[in-house]
Parts: structure tokens; sequence; C-alpha cells
């Protein structure tokens, strides 16, 4: 706060305007536009306007004066010294006259570029310390960076709930699929079981009566009637698989033959 560039008042009762303006980096007559238009003898400032246009300008002002209340008590220590980096405070010369007061108690007067203290004056009516904070332009701004951080947020949860919903429907799909090929993977192990049968039938049927395998003893005889007996096992054997596949594709059921179909045809062992 050193480095606060002096302005003189331009008008008599324009030391308020100054003050305001060195204290807000900004020209004398921006700072009388402000407050509400250049001072004259009938029309100058007040204390309370200062305070509310400088709490608009981004600062806190805490005011402390000679008099304390209730009761019109006087402090015992006055003027106090200073507790921050800036002060604005009314002191009394022919007038009562504001000025500004760094932390190493420098005045800094609009009527003088020359430094002072406040023991330089009469009297010192009030001291206001002055702490900077967040403009309302600038709260403004942060509320409505804020809102649209909201915003997209909301947005980006919307596109989060929407993009679950789809992986729950490609997941509905994913087990659709997955118990469709299941049931392929029944009807698979269906035709297996009957292709493995075919062919056990094809080579009893082209060993001309006589069976040999690894399971068998060599040479051992086969006649026709074990051929039925084991087409009759095999369809039983299937008759479940075949009954699941069936239903799954809306085909009849599958009957077992009944036991004893080759003998009922006429065939004895």
């Amino acid at each position: 706060m050193s480095t606060i560039k002096h302005i003189p008042q331009e008008d008599p009762l324009g030391c308020l305007a100054a003050t305001f303006a060195m204290a807000n980096g900004i020209t004398y007559a921006q700072a009388c536009e402000v407050l509400g238009g250049r001072p004259r003898a009938k029309h100058s400032y007040y204390c309370d306007v200062w305070d509310q246009q400088m709490g608009e300008h981004g600062w806190a002002v805490v005011r402390k004066c000679k008099t304390l209340q209730p009761g019109n008590r006087e402090r015992e220590v006055w003027p106090l010294a200073p507790w921050a980096d800036l002060h604005e405070c009314e002191v009394q010369t022919g007038m009562i006259h504001s000025v500004l007061m760094l932390a190493d108690g420098t005045v800094i007067d609009p009527l003088t570029p020359e430094p002072k203290k406040l023991s330089d004056y009469k009297a010192v009516l009030s001291i206001a310390a002055l702490y900077p904070i967040a403009t309302v332009d600038a709260l403004r701004t942060a509320n409505a960076k804020l809102e649209q951080e909201l915003k997209d947020a909301r947005e980006e949860c919307e596109k989060v709930i929407g993009q679950a919903g789809l992986l729950r429907l490609d997941l509905t799909a994913a087990e659709s699929r997955l118990a469709a090929l299941e049931r392929d993977g029944e009807r698979v192990q269906v035709l297996e079981t009957l292709l493995k049968g075919a062919i056990r039938l094809m080579k009893l049927a082209s060993s001309d009566v006589r069976y040999c395998d690894k399971h068998s003893m060599e040479g051992s005889e086969c006649p026709r009637w074990e051929i039925d007996a084991f087409i009759e096992a095999t369809n039983n054997a299937l008759a479940p698989a075949a009954r699941q596949a069936d239903a799954a594709t809306g085909k009849t059921e599958v009957q077992p033959r009944p036991a004893g179909s080759a003998q009922s045809e006429g065939r004895t062992p």
C-alpha cells in the first residue's frame, strides 16, 4: 500500500473523492462520478456514502470513532495505532477533512503532496481500516462461473446416466445372446451324440454281421437284432436332450421307442 499515488483534490470539498480515487487507483473525475458528482458548497459527500461505495469496489471498511456507543464513552487511547495496511481518517482542520493513513502511520493528504502524521492535525474524529475483498462484479463473475460449472456437471451426469442405460440394454442383449449360445451348445451336443451313434451303426452295418472294435472280442458275432437294440438304446438315451432342443425350436417331442421293440417285430436273439 506504500505505492499509493497521491491525487490532489480539485474542489474545496473534494477530499473524500480524492481519497476514494487514491485507494482505488482511479482518477479524481471517476471517483466524483461514483460518489454522485462533483462536490459543491451545498452538495458534499458523507462517510456513509464513501463507506458503501468502497464496499462496492472491493473493500471491507471497519470504522472506529473516538467515542464509543452506547453511552458516548470516550476511548482511553486515541487516536489508535494503525491496525491495517490502509486506513481512511477523518481529521479536523478548519473543517472535517479526509486523508489516508498507511500501516507505518504515514498520512497522505489530498491538500498537500508532502507526507504527514495524525499528530499534525487538531483532532482525529474516526479511523476506518480498509481491507481488500472481492468486488461485486468479481463475485458476479465467480457466481456465473460456478453456475456454468454446475450446469456442465449436470449435463455430464445426464450423459453418464444415458450411457449407463445403454450399457444396461447391451448387457440384456448380451445375456440373451449368451442364453441362445448355450441352447445352441446343447443342440451341438445332441448332434454329436447322434453322429457318433450313426457312425457306430454304419460300422455295424458294414461288418457283414460281424463286429469288432477295441471294446469287443476279436471275431465275436453281432446279429441284426443287436443293431436294432442299439438304435433303441440310443433313442432312449437321447430323448431328454432331444426334448429340450425341440422345445426351444417348437418341434414335436421325440418319444423313445418302447422296450423290447426289436422282439415285437419278430426278431429273436
